[in-house]
């Protein structure tokens, strides 16, 4: 195998294995902190989620997607494209969390459901308005992707201008200072901003390489220094504005250590963490039907914490795997169709 191809299948399990480390850690935090009434375990998984996960989602989406020939050839293509890949899987998971909510007798606003189905998710948590949907928890992420999308060609003709790095320090300025000020009370939409126009900045300037490669002397350090700063500010012991700060600095300190260790993996690992990686953003949004209070409607009450984690995992990932491939024949029948 020849060593360019050597480099392209680390890079690629680099981001499949940063983007499976935080949906499962996500999933995981989510049940921890709802059932689990101890202060070192909150400080632990909130130093981590949502702000380290949701910045390694936000950025590996921009390094994905920031040179795409069709971005600035084929826009249209592109932005269809990414649409069916967003819609479609929603569409596929909100369906069946509302059939799924029916079928326990849960009550349903439809009108709030409507909301949800647009993908206009996001606007709930910036309006201050309560989902009485009673379902589409997390959609707020579907909302903050597409927004991006539209906005990746104004971001590339940014900060690819003479004046790219001041663009992007001042967009920076923009995220984190209307973050502080509205004071949003769920999403982590500006830390999704930032790290995908972060991401977007190093990629369409040729920087991205430097980021990736950053050696483990300096990532590492660095990241136990952003996790400690995350921890005094979970323990309320410094202000918890800080970490809205420290957006750009995560996937500095995060990816290298993803790829060093992607680096390092092979087999059946290796095919395990690129599949779920592909499923993760179905798995991301069916993850709060099987967990909490969910999970004891269709379970019951009686299983272990522990048990509760492996079974909600379990259920959701065979769903998401059905779901998923049913959303992928559907999005290349619509290729086929309109392109």
């Amino acid at each position: 195998m020849s060593s360019q191809k050597i480099l392209t299948s680390q890079r690629i399990l680099g981001y499949d294995l940063s983007r499976t480390f935080a949906v499962i850690f996500v999933f995981v935090a989510h049940i921890i902190l709802a059932q689990w009434d101890n202060k070192y375990s909150t400080i632990f998984f909130t130093s981590f989620s949502p702000g380290v996960t949701m910045s390694l989602l936000g950025f590996v989406s921009a390094c994905l997607l920031a040179n795409s020939e069709s971005v600035d050839n084929k826009f249209s293509h592109f932005l269809f494209r990414r649409i069916t890949r967003i819609y479609l899987p929603m569409i596929l998971c909100l369906t069946f969390a509302a059939i799924l909510a029916k079928s326990l007798g849960t009550s349903i606003q439809s009108d709030h459901l409507i909301y949800h189905y647009l993908g206009a998710a996001l606007f709930f948590d910036w309006l201050k308005v309560p989902n009485n949907a009673s379902v589409g928890w997390g959609l707020w992420f579907v909302t903050a992707i597409l927004i991006m999308y539209v906005l990746l060609p104004v971001l590339k003709l940014a900060f690819k201008h003479r004046n790219g790095r001041l663009h992007f320090i001042l967009f920076y300025i923009l995220c984190v200072t209307i973050n502080i000020v509205s004071v949003p009370p769920e999403s982590s939409f500006w830390n999704v901003a930032v790290s995908f126009g972060f991401g977007v900045y190093l990629a369409s300037n040729g920087l991205l390489s430097k980021v990736l490669n950053l050696k483990l002397v300096w990532a590492v350090p660095l990241a136990i220094l952003l996790l400690f700063i995350c921890s005094l500010c979970s323990a309320g012991i410094i202000h918890f504005d800080i970490r809205k700060l420290l957006f750009p600095l995560y996937p500095i300190a995060f990816m290298p250590i993803f790829f060093s260790l992607a680096s390092r993996i092979s087999g059946l690992l290796e095919k395990s963490i690129s599949k779920f990686s592909e499923i993760s953003f179905e798995f991301y949004m069916l993850q709060f039907y099987f967990i909490n209070g969910g999970f004891t409607k269709i379970f019951g009450g009686q299983f272990h914490l522990v048990w509760q984690i492996v079974i909600g995992f379990c259920a959701a990932l065979l769903v998401s795997i059905l779901l998923a491939e049913i959303g992928k024949r559907l999005r290349r029948a619509a290729d086929n169709y309109f392109l």
